[in-house]
């Protein structure tokens, strides 16, 4: 049989310092709608009340796309609360 050196498992500490572990950087998402009309044409300046995950609530105005897009928010759902403000009763949209 071989001469085989077998290191102990367990190694001295010294009085080295132990490094902080890393703090894991809190991970962000987005959320994104978009309002079309009827005919699936973008719908620009709907405000919508949005809840966002944490529970707070953020008013977010469409662009000439229909879009509103939320970034840097934590994962979860979020809930479209508002009324539709700026619209009349008989307009139609699609929210996608």
């Amino acid at each position: 049989m071989p001469n085989t050196k077998v290191d102990s498992p367990v190694q001295p500490c010294g009085n080295k310092p132990v490094p902080p572990i890393p703090k894991k950087p809190d991970e962000k998402h987005f959320v994104e709608f978009k309002v079309v009309d009827e005919k699936g044409k973008p719908v620009e300046d709907v405000v919508l009340l949005i809840k966002l995950p944490d529970g707070s609530k953020e008013e977010h105005t469409t662009n000439k796309d229909g879009v509103v897009k939320i970034e840097n928010i934590k994962p979860g759902s979020c809930h479209i609360i508002s009324n539709w403000h700026k619209l009349k009763v008989e307009d139609t949209v699609l929210l996608q």
